[in-house]
């Protein structure tokens, strides 16, 4: 399947199974929900130019990287703490943490 767009701004929420795969990348215009019935883990890279909100409880840190390249301030919140392997800062206007981010194993 082929599908392109233009201009497109798109939010990602997760309700189920969402598996980032090593080398495998998922790149998201908007916002990420990912909700408490989710059961997410990232080994690859997710790019979000929108907030975070993540409810999910016990979300692994997984092996992958999180690239937050918005061009407007970012937030991270949520019900849950939110963990990933590694994670870029690409946004000169910030990020607000509501809560937790842990970063690597922590």
């Amino acid at each position: 399947m082929t599908m392109a767009a233009a201009g497109l701004r798109a939010q990602l929420t997760n309700t189920g199974i969402l598996h980032i795969g090593n080398g495998f990348p998922v790149t998201t215009g908007g916002d990420f929900n990912n909700t408490s019935t989710a059961d997410f883990q990232n080994d690859g890279l997710l790019i979000v130019s929108g907030n975070i909100v993540n409810d999910q409880p016990n979300l692994p840190a997984g092996t992958g990287m999180l690239l937050l390249n918005g061009s407007s301030p970012q937030t991270l919140g949520g019900a849950a703490d939110f963990r990933s392997f590694s994670v870029t800062l690409n946004n000169a206007q910030g990020l607000t943490l509501s809560r937790r981010l842990a970063i690597g194993d922590g």
